[in-house]
C-alpha cells in the first residue's frame, strides 16, 4: 500500500465517485460501517471491500455493537492491502464519516506506524472508542483504559474548543 487512510461519509464517497473526484477506487480498499442493511452500489468498484452492519455505540454489551470478530475482519483486509503493491488508499467510511470510520482509521494509522493523534485531535471526528480499541487489539496493539480516556478527553476538548463562542472586544 502506497497511499493514505481516508475517513469519509458514505454519502460523500458516493458523490465523489459520481463526480469523478475519486478515481482510484479500483486501486483502493473500502471499509464500510453502517447501521442499516447495506445496499450500496459502489462497493464492487473497489479492489477489495468489507461491509459491516453495526450500531455506533460504545457499550460492548449492546447487541448490535462492534465486536472482536468484526475487528479481526478489518485487520485481515488491511493486511491484504499491505501485501498488494497495487493498493493506493484505504477508505474508511460510515454513515456520517465521523465516529465508526474515524475509530477504524485511527487504529489503522497507528498499526501502519503513523500518528493517530491527528484524528483524535480534530474537531471533525469523534472516533468511537470501542471501535478503536477492538481494532487496535485485532492488530496486536495494546490499548489501556488510560489510553482511551486520554484520547477521548483530547477529542472532547478539541470539539468543545471548536464550538466555543468567539468573544470579541468592542473598541470604545
Amino acid at each position: 500500500m502506497t497511499g493514505e487512510v481516508i475517513i469519509i461519509s458514505q454519502k460523500k464517497l458516493g458523490y465523489d465517485i459520481d463526480d469523478g473526484v475519486i478515481t482510484d477506487a479500483l486501486e483502493s480498499v473500502l471499509i464500510l460501517s453502517t447501521s442499516h442493511e447495506p445496499r450500496w452500489k459502489y462497493v464492487n468498484g473497489f479492489s477489495d471491500s468489507l461491509v459491516m452492519s453495526y450500531d455506533d455505540v460504545i457499550n460492548p454489551e449492546d447487541k448490535y455493537a462492534y465486536n472482536s470478530e468484526l475487528a479481526q475482519r478489518v485487520a485481515q483486509l488491511v493486511r491484504r492491502a499491505e501485501e498488494n503493491p497495487n493498493i493506493k488508499n484505504i477508505y474508511s467510511a460510515c454513515d456520517g464519516g465521523q465516529s465508526r470510520s474515524a475509530g477504524i482509521a485511527a487504529a489503522i494509522v497507528r498499526y501502519l506506524g503513523g500518528e493517530d493523534l491527528g484524528i483524535w485531535d480534530s474537531p471533525h471526528y469523534k472516533p468511537n472508542p470501542l471501535v478503536y480499541r477492538l481494532t487496535c487489539e485485532a492488530f496486536g496493539i495494546e490499548v489501556t483504559d488510560e489510553d482511551i480516556t486520554y484520547l477521548v478527553e483530547i477529542n472532547e476538548k478539541t470539539f468543545d474548543d471548536a464550538i466555543a463562542p468567539k468573544r470579541t472586544h468592542a473598541n470604545k
